[in-house]
């Protein structure tokens, strides 16, 4: 452990002298696999290495697609945007985004299935015109089949296009996404630090949706009313999208599922107008009305990005806080309970008082969850912290990377809110001391743990329990007990593997659970 936090500090000191330089090289933070490069735990650290058969070479792509293809009916397309920090950085950005990455991969597997279509009629075409003529030596009959050949291909990427619609991958019949692997790099440029998301995807359609979409070739419509007609299509499913997103909050995790499905919807309607050729050249009223609809996808694409969303409620609670003087009020006995804090489009009761099962042999009550995201982030948000990746990782899971000194505030912080005596002495976000008879919230001990796991076995997640350890009120005022659950049999106390750990050390395989004294 002491060479943990030897590593660590020296790598805070590196951070701080790249940082000091202007510009360093772009490091790897964190990938599909789970690897962060912040981790010191070897299986972590081991998992920055490995990558996706499909990517690796152009042999091992193949002998992946005759795994997953042994019956021939289904076609595969490879999308990537892996843009450096460098460009990023010249395109005068400090993020691009999962979503600004995964958007652009789309576009270009849509541009490779629409060529796929186009050589399989260009090979129809060829067989029907030839056919059993002899074709002459002529110019104009080989400009006229060729000028056939293009007209045909065209139609097939807008027929392709025209056919695709802004479902979900559980329920879209067509195009569907296969894989999607992920490297997330950060890199400080002219003393700014740039993080950039990279993306490959493997995209899968069967023959009989390619099948279909060449029928469409058929169709009588010109290139250019095909795509005046999908473009009416796009500003229908573009008003229902915004619409939808309008009326959702983030308050409940079921809403937040819900609402970035429409955002997915809204990615979907922007990369579809980028295939609309046609009207890219038009300076008539149907010209103005694409470039006025791409125009709209593109403002609310960032207004509407969930990260940003999330971001913003938080600064709202944020400025409530300071508007309500809450502390203020909560000494002078003005502030219920009860009392909500509301922003211009959400309602979120802030800070959420935990859920508690009494547990009689210990004669404490217990929270009956893990703390999540959601509750830690009030905390944070009083503490003028604004952690994006908590947001990011949902706000209904279970929140980790906490310090045990972290942990131990957090309970002052809920103690203070709601009227109740802290347990802990601090001193600036220092804790200095530990009062266990005092009635407020605070970290249960080893007997405490076990008397959840024997009166309550239903209430204690023990899947969750060996996969994320929880901090201890066990130890002294630098360093205390982890407590995680084994697979081994016996009785609860005999089950609990302990390590100890210095309180300011967070990781991302701790979280942890609050009890107060029953009164």
């Amino acid at each position: 452990m002491k060479n943990w936090v030897l590593l660590l500090d020296c790598g805070i000191l590196a951070v701080i002298l790249m940082i000091s330089c202007g510009t360093t090289q772009a490091i790897m933070i964190r990938n599909s696999y789970g690897y962060d490069y912040k981790s010191q735990r070897e299986d972590i650290r081991r998992l920055g290495d490995k990558k996706p058969d499909w990517i690796i070479s152009d042999q091992s792509r193949k002998d992946w697609e005759e795994r997953n293809n042994k019956k021939g009916t289904i076609q595969f397309f490879y999308g990537t945007n892996n843009l450096s920090n460098v460009e990023v950085e010249r395109m005068g950005k400090l993020t691009w985004t999962y979503d600004d990455a995964q958007s652009s991969a789309y576009v270009e597997v849509l541009r490779q299935v629409a060529d796929y279509i186009n050589t399989r009629v260009t090979s129809v075409l060829s067989d029907a015109v030839t056919g059993d003529m002899v074709i002459e030596e002529n110019t104009s009959m080989k400009n006229n089949v060729k000028t056939k050949e293009q007209n045909i291909r065209g139609k097939a990427t807008t027929n392709f296009s025209s056919s695709l619609e802004a479902k979900s991958g559980a329920s879209y019949n067509g195009l569907y996404p296969e894989l999607i692997y992920t490297e997330t790099y950060e890199q400080v440029i002219k003393k700014k630090i740039i993080t950039v998301t990279r993306v490959w995807a493997v995209y899968g359609i069967t023959n009989e949706n390619i099948n279909d979409a060449i029928k469409k070739i058929n169709q009588q419509l010109s290139l250019e009313e095909q795509e005046e007609e999908y473009l009416k299509v796009l500003i229908d499913k573009y008003k229902i999208t915004v619409e939808e997103l309008d009326r959702m909050d983030l308050s409940s995790n079921k809403s937040e599922e819900q609402y970035i499905k429409s955002y997915h919807n809204l990615l979907f309607i922007n990369a579809s107008l980028q295939t609309l050729s046609t009207l890219q050249k038009r300076d008539d009223s149907i010209g103005l009305q694409y470039r006025n609809l791409l125009d709209k996808c593109k403002e609310k694409i960032i207004e509407y990005n969930p990260n940003d969303r999330l971001h913003n409620i938080i600064v709202g609670l944020e400025k409530q806080l300071t508007e309500l003087r809450i502390e203020n009020a909560r000494k002078e006995g003005m502030l219920q309970e009860s009392a909500r804090l509301v922003t211009q489009q959400f309602i979120i009761p802030f800070p959420q008082r935990p859920a508690e099962t009494i547990i009689l042999t210990a004669n404490i009550f217990s929270a009956t969850n893990l703390i999540s995201n959601r509750e830690y982030i009030a905390f944070e948000s009083s503490d003028g912290i604004n952690n994006r990746q908590r947001k990011e990782n949902g706000l209904d899971f279970t929140t980790v990377s906490v310090s045990w000194n972290d942990a131990a505030r957090y309970c002052n912080f809920l103690s203070n809110f709601y009227g109740l005596t802290p347990c802990y002495t601090e001193s600036n976000r220092q804790i200095t001391g530990y009062r266990e008879k005092s009635n407020g919230y605070r970290l249960p001990t080893k007997n405490e743990i076990a008397a959840m796991l024997e009166a309550q076995p239903q209430f204690v997640n023990e899947k969750e329990f060996k996969e994320i350890g929880i901090w201890s009120s066990d130890g002294d005022i630098t360093a205390h007990v982890v407590y995680k659950l084994s697979g081994n049999s016996g009785s609860a106390s005999e089950r609990l593997l302990y390590q100890t750990v210095r309180n300011t050390i967070s990781d991302p395989s701790i979280g942890f659970r609050i009890v107060r004294n029953a009164e």
